[in-house]
């Protein structure tokens, strides 16, 4: 009798600019070391819905300061993804465990870097599904030289 084991396919940050649907897959904390001592960041995994790369599974992510006051940019991400009745659900914490799996719509930008052959793809921001008119499933077509 066979045994079949089914090939993941591979995972790529190399994505195209747009905006694309996406869902959470893992929240990672970690802690960044300077001569200032400590930072706790946490950084957000999102698979990517990107319909050009069907062979791929298209990841990005984003990195924040582990920091859900008032202003900061992980609760700005948040809210904007969520809405502001997250925090008013809450008592004293949010696990952010609790949003793997959850469903949402990026817009990826692309940061150039001459020492880098490729772009830094950040996800600028985010929005609850169905908020966002989504880049379609076109052929990239590369700028013709004059």
């Amino acid at each position: 009798m066979p045994l079949i084991c089914p090939i993941p396919l591979d995972e790529t940050y190399d994505l195209p600019e747009g905006r694309f649907k996406a869902r959470l897959v893992k929240v990672r904390p970690h802690t960044k070391q300077s001569s200032m001592g400590s930072t706790q960041l946490v950084r957000l995994l999102f698979e990517v819905d990107v319909p050009s790369l069907r062979n791929k599974t298209a990841m990005a992510g984003r990195n924040f300061n582990l920091d859900l006051r008032r202003q900061s940019d992980l609760r700005g991400f948040l809210e904007a993804w969520r809405g502001a009745d997250l925090f008013a659900t809450c008592d004293e914490q949010l696990d952010l465990e609790q949003l793997v799996d959850a469903p949402a719509e990026v817009v990826l930008r692309h940061i150039k870097n001459p020492s880098h052959q490729r772009p830094y793809v950040l996800i600028e921001s985010i929005y609850p599904p169905g908020a966002l008119w989504l880049t379609a499933d076109e052929p990239i077509e590369l700028e013709q030289a004059a």
